[in-house]
């Protein structure tokens, strides 16, 4: 039964990321706004492991109470001894199940490699913080002023690299360089300072890895990690569109600009951490067209971007465990017998 599970999941994943894949393609192509681009990848990405495992639980969770008489009746034919997908792998069980083991192993490999990488820089930002320099520091005002009205943590590190995340996940902590302070001046600071707190307000980095976790829950991981880039892109310019709600667009713009002139070739892999500055010179050109037609605009800017609310999770947790009783009660076998059905069409 757990195996049976485990390959109907994987399956089910699969194939609603696929889908999933494909109508956020069609939608890239047909030029939807950031706001509902990222929307559409976080769907894509999110949504087809919930989906499977809900059909999974809804097809199976009834046969642990069921009598066989019981079942006879509900299924009308009993004849076969695996449920869903394992119905379709009989003969190659050796292969269905070392699929499921490069499943398990690639995303145990992920949250290890996410995990140590984490406690690493978790180290190393311990051993840079500096105390009473970041009172003294050029900008500190403006730091401590956006820091105290978005309820940022600030940490001053000693580096001439113009450096600037917000990191954690549970209680984010706002990283910038003195080198950072030095090379802004005081109204691009404060753009660059407003585009963090939204990524602060929007907990960005809580979401990024909930989503690194469902990435690695089906085949189609590949996609699922460029989707995530895609949202990353996305995400940026609504951060951008926020911080230009109380901050010169193009204080922002010369920011990008002048930071990326400045920024080292190589650049550091920071999980947990969402950062100012792209990794590409793509990203940059792309954010600044858009900060430029910000400018341009003659109405008054108001934030795009709204923080994500802990009732929208609760609410969908709600709808998952109701819709589960709800079938359980009402319709105990009819996701069974639909998903057979449509599995053995496909043979």
């Amino acid at each position: 039964m757990i195996v049976d599970a485990l390959e109907s999941f994987v399956v089910f994943g699969t194939a609603a990321a696929l889908v999933g894949f494909a109508a956020l393609w069609t939608a890239r192509r047909a030029g939807t706004r950031p706001r509902w681009t990222v929307a559409l990848c976080t769907a894509a990405v999110a949504l087809p492991p919930v989906a499977a495992a809900w059909l999974v639980v809804a097809s199976l969770l009834p046969l642990s109470w069921m009598t066989e008489p019981e079942v006879r009746i509900a299924h009308g034919d009993w004849t076969h001894s695996s449920h869903l997908v394992g119905n379709l792998t009989t003969g190659v069980e050796t292969f269905a199940l070392a699929v499921l083991a490069l499943v398990a192993l690639s995303a145990l490999l992920s949250a290890w490699s996410t995990t140590r990488a984490h406690r690493r820089l978790a180290w190393i930002l311990a051993r840079l913080e500096i105390g009473d320099a970041a009172a003294a520091a050029a900008g500190a005002a403006v730091v401590r002023d956006v820091a105290r009205r978005h309820g940022l943590d600030v940490a001053v590190i000693q580096s001439d690299h113009p450096l600037s995340f917000v990191w954690g996940f549970r209680r984010s902590k706002l990283i910038i360089s003195t080198g950072l302070l030095t090379a802004l001046t005081p109204a691009e600071l404060t753009g660059v300072l407003a585009h963090e707190a939204a990524h602060h307000a929007r907990r960005d980095n809580l979401v990024k890895l909930i989503l690194t976790v469902c990435s690695h829950a089906t085949l189609a991981a590949p996609l699922a990690r460029r989707v995530l880039r895609w949202r990353n892109e996305q995400v940026e310019l609504l951060c951008d569109e926020a911080a230009a709600a109380t901050s010169s667009p193009l204080d922002i713009a010369e920011a990008l600009v002048k930071l990326r002139r400045r920024a080292q070739a190589a650049t550091l892999a920071m999980p947990g951490a969402s950062g100012f500055l792209p990794d590409d010179d793509h990203g940059v050109e792309r954010r600044v067209r858009q900060l430029v037609a910000l400018a341009d605009r003659s109405t008054d800017r108001t934030a795009s971007v709204a923080a994500p609310k802990a009732a929208v999770a609760a609410l969908m947790t709600s709808l998952f465990a109701l819709s589960l009783f709800a079938v359980a009660a009402w319709a105990p076998f009819a996701v069974h017998v639909a998903a057979e059905s449509i599995l053995q069409a496909l043979r």
